[in-house]
């Protein structure tokens, strides 16, 4: 995803007043970042170790993107 296709999805993100849907997939979207980047740079070990945690937490953040979506979709 470009710069320009991300800016315009976080503003249409920003506008939305669902404050606690935003919070939530702001959280959980960090939430796996780390995740994602412990078990990127992690060596095999922490890579394994990381992995059921990892997964849970992209599941949770694309269970938040679907209710975010779905929500802004009857607006």
């Amino acid at each position: 995803m470009d710069v320009i296709k991300f800016q315009s999805l976080f503003n249409q993100i920003n506008k939305s007043s669902s404050r606690e849907l935003k919070i939530d997939l702001y959280n959980s979207a960090v939430n796996y970042h780390r995740y994602r980047t412990g078990w990127y740079f992690g060596e095999i070990k922490e890579r394994i170790m990381l992995d059921k945690s990892r997964t849970i937490a992209h599941d949770v953040f694309i269970d938040c993107c679907n209710i975010f979506s779905l929500n802004m979709a009857k607006i």
